[in-house]
């Protein structure tokens, strides 16, 4: 058995791939067989109270924590293979990529245990799992492993990497986290896009002006919805690009170039990065039309990782729900901004929806929902408020902090709440008690009474 972390002995489980119907009861009486069980909470929808598919289960002693990770990681509850790994304390530890490989060309029978089996020879496994497509619940072919070391990442790399599993050879590689891979696409980029050049300019003229700052290997002329010219440009190395665009003679603009018009040289985008440019665009637009439409709904206080779905999933079930769109940065690596917008057809749909939305738990955080306004979306992009004295929703301006903190935060103008909720869950003996949910789970406290 692996040893528990010396001088850190963690007592906390997160339990995922639950289905539907498994209770804190259930997950009791599988958990006690291991050791003592402290508390159980199988996390659920604030409104609903239907089971998010993830539960916590904390023991008395690290080391039964640890033996009912090895032992019951992938055992069938109601015949769906549940999901173990460690709480994780510190979300930054998930997010970067120490330890963490990407498995590809996987084959479609390979499932979470196999993935599991097949790696844990290498070293401690944080979590594991097989990308799954939400529709057909089949394999995406490919999968993530994320090693406690990255000693043992390198070491899995090494053995696994074109080796064949079901038949078919697999690609193992370190997974490089999506900000890495921008920065390494800038420091080592070779094509260009160029604009505002002359229609009457030829891919041989391009090639002859550019090839001044270094090889050119292929030119590709192009027109763009507007019918105007551009042009794609890869140079043999990245030295050479960087010089064209730094040092670009600003004679050849005006043989390329009609009269006052100037020449756009910069680096190409990447087909995942002008997709992004294009959503972002789209996600703006959206924003400002939510703004001016009678069914528009500002939602703010979310949390990082949640996604225009989820934000869908927790809007649509009043109805006529046109579009739901969290904002992410404008510039730079896709990242949440902590608020979105949702927009019906209808203001009594939005008006419902606000009524029964506003304060409500969505992925740890609960939600502020208001009318959308333009001051709104204006005080997230650095325009503040009017200058009336007043903040948001009604608040005089500064009154509160925004304090971005766990579950008890504060969108700008808001007071914190005032405590935390508290539902039940099951205690260890068979007593109902309360969890009091602090800013983790790690850090809640047991409110127990005997049944």
């Amino acid at each position: 058995m692996l040893p528990a972390k010396p001088g850190n002995p963690n007592m906390s489980l997160y339990v995922g791939d639950l289905a539907p119907d498994v209770t804190e009861a259930l997950l009791h009486d599988v958990f006690k067989k291991v050791g003592p069980v402290l508390s159980i909470r199988v996390c659920r929808d604030a409104v609903s109270r239907v089971s998010l598919g993830y539960a916590y289960v904390n023991f008395v002693q690290a080391t039964d924590a640890e033996r009912a990770r090895e032992t019951l990681n992938y055992h069938p509850i109601h015949g769906k293979p549940i999901r173990i790994m460690w709480c994780q304390k510190d979300p930054n530890v998930r997010k970067q990529g120490k330890g963490n490989i990407i498995i590809k060309n996987l084959h479609k029978t390979i499932d979470n245990p196999t993935l599991y089996d097949t790696f844990s020879q290498f070293g401690n496994i944080l979590s594991c799992k097989v990308e799954m497509d939400k529709e057909t619940a089949e394999s995406k072919g490919y999968g993530f492993v994320h090693f406690e070391s990255g000693d043992a990442a390198k070491q899995a790399i090494e053995k696994v990497d074109g080796m064949q599993l079901a038949g078919q050879v697999v690609n193992v590689q370190a997974f490089i986290p999506r900000t890495e891979r921008i920065e390494h696409n800038k420091a080592t980029f070779t094509n260009l896009e160029i604009k505002g050049f002359k229609e009457e300019v030829t891919e041989e003229d391009l090639n002859k002006f550019f090839a001044e700052y270094g090889e050119v290997k292929r030119v590709k002329l192009l027109k763009d919805r507007k019918n105007q010219p551009f042009a794609f440009l890869d140079y043999s190395t990245h030295e050479a690009a960087t010089k064209a665009i730094d040092t670009w003679d600003s004679k050849h603009s005006e043989e390329l170039c009609a009269e006052g018009a100037e020449l756009s040289i910069k680096r190409s985008l990447t087909k995942a990065e002008r997709k992004e440019e294009q959503q972002k665009h789209k996600a703006t637009r959206f924003a400002q039309q939510a703004e001016n439409s009678v069914g528009g709904l500002y939602v703010g206080n979310l949390s990082d990782d949640v996604t225009d779905d989820m934000l869908k999933e927790a809007f649509e079930k009043f109805g006529g729900l046109q579009r739901a769109q969290v904002m992410c940065s404008k510039y730079g690596p896709k990242k949440s901004r902590g608020f979105g917008f949702v927009c019906f057809g209808d203001a009594a749909t939005a008006e419902r929806a606000r009524q029964e939305m506003n304060n409500y738990e969505l992925q740890g955080r609960r939600i502020v929902v208001n009318r959308a306004q333009h001051r709104q979306r204006q005080s997230h992009l650095g325009g503040g408020f009017p200058d009336n004295g007043m903040g948001m929703y009604g608040m005089p301006a500064g009154a509160f902090p925004a304090m971005g903190m766990g579950k008890g935060a504060g969108a700008y103008g808001m007071p914190p709440m005032m405590g935390y909720p508290m539902p039940p869950m099951y205690m260890a003996g068979g007593g109902l008690g309360y969890y009091a949910m602090g800013p983790s789970p790690y850090t809640a406290h047991a409110y127990g009474t005997r049944s």
